[in-house]
């Protein structure tokens, strides 16, 4: 006997990072009696998801979850991905290590400050909150540009960025091309995620690489089993990758 398929109709939808769009498309999917949902939720989504769970719709959270809420997610682990790469930057010359990080209580990029906080405290290396510059989710070309001159402006400039997201990296390394520093020697730089200017740059970045397809394959499969058996949250934390190149290691010469 032939094994029936199954036909899955996706629909796609993006409420750009705004709490009222995001409520209009999710009931906008509802009104096409959709099976269930994978979400990568914004910051002030966490009432909306609670609503979801009452009204038991089988969803999954990608990338972003709220901890205090008990849902399906797939993401990574942020703060060992954070601490792995701070740990890189210190073993190769890099002691004042600034970060660069959105302005938000959103738990996954909190988890990337947490992370870089905790592997330069593990190491005896005390954190100025000079070396912690927030960025407006609205204004990010103007407050890297602004975040990166204070940074170089301390009395003893940081020597090492954490960029925590691609969005942040690559206006930064657009404004760091423009400045008399040397990309390692002077300043090391390490991202999440690749940037699109990052070919364009004369140092290789450094970067944190995310598994992202098999993080959307993980939430389909995660999502059909919810849907299909009615299973318990599934809550997995996958790991990233440090893709290590040219633009941290200032351990080693190069002559630019």
């Amino acid at each position: 006997m032939k094994q029936k398929k199954t036909t899955i109709l996706c629909f796609f939808a993006s409420s750009d990072e705004s709490s009222e769009r995001f409520v209009k498309r999710i009931q906008v999917l509802l009104d096409h009696h959709v099976d269930g949902l994978i979400i990568a939720p914004g910051e002030n989504d966490q009432p909306h998801i609670q609503m979801l769970l009452e009204q038991q719709l089988p969803f999954v959270l990608i990338d972003r979850y709220f901890p205090e809420l008990n849902t399906n997610y797939v993401a990574i682990d942020k703060h060992r991905a954070a601490h792995e790469a701070v740990l890189h930057l210190i073993n190769n010359g890099s002691k004042r290590i600034g970060i660069i990080n959105i302005r938000s209580k959103l738990h996954h990029l909190q988890e990337r400050k947490r992370g870089y906080l905790t592997a330069l405290r593990q190491n005896g290396i005390a954190v100025p909150k000079e070396w912690i510059k927030e960025i407006r989710y609205g204004q990010i070309k103007k407050d890297v540009t602004e975040a990166i001159d204070d940074l170089l402006s301390l009395p003893q400039p940081v020597d090492a960025i954490l960029f925590t997201s691609n969005k942040l990296s690559t206006h930064g390394l657009k404004y760091i091309n423009g400045l008399e520093i040397k990309v390692p020697k002077d300043l090391a730089i390490v991202s999440f995620d690749e940037t699109d200017f990052a070919d364009l740059f004369y140092a290789p970045l450094t970067y944190i690489k995310q598994p992202l397809e098999a993080m959307a394959q993980m939430a389909v499969r995660v999502l059909l089993e919810s849907i299909q058996q009615h299973t318990k949250p599934m809550q997995i934390n996958m790991q990233a990758e440090l893709i290590i190149q040219q633009s941290s290691l200032r351990t080693k010469r190069y002559s630019l």
